[in-house]
């Protein structure tokens, strides 16, 4: 499972050494995410993402949008034994920083730039907790957001 935050550097050679208890090793697959980071899926879960684009209506324009995001911008790698990913050149320019935030979504992690990260945490701690209405924004971040 990939859980919890690390921070990593991309080599010169465009290697990104994963954290070690993170331990896997195999086929992968990266494409561009829903927040200006890079998604890093095992192959099993890639699968079961097309599966699931396969049975939208293509009609959507959203869906043809979102496919050709999520499929057509899609790239294949390999997670080595040494816990080690090489990434395209395309996806270092869309990052466009070496030192880098891994982020475990449990089967999957995410792949941001520092800056775009600390743009997610500020947005993170602008969220509470309601029990009538669950997640809700604070008063003053939805203030700021609105300007």
């Amino acid at each position: 499972m990939f859980l919890g935050y690390h921070q990593a550097h991309i080599s010169k050679d465009r290697i990104l050494q994963l954290p070690a208890d993170w331990q896997f090793a195999g086929h992968c697959v990266l494409t561009p995410g829903f927040d200006k980071n890079v998604l890093v899926l095992p192959e099993s879960v890639w699968k079961g993402w097309v599966r699931q684009a396969d049975s939208l209506n293509l009609a959507d324009t959203r869906t043809r949008l979102w496919r050709r995001m999520l499929i057509g911008l899609a790239a294949g790698a390999v997670i080595d034994r040494a816990a080690e990913l090489a990434l395209s050149e395309h996806f270092v320019h869309m990052l466009g920083a070496e030192t880098v935030a891994l982020v475990g979504q449990g089967n999957y992690f995410e792949i941001w730039s520092d800056k775009n990260w600390s743009a997610q945490m500020a947005l993170l701690q602008a969220f509470r907790w309601d029990e009538t209405s669950g997640l809700v924004l604070q008063p003053a971040m939805a203030e700021v957001r609105r300007n």
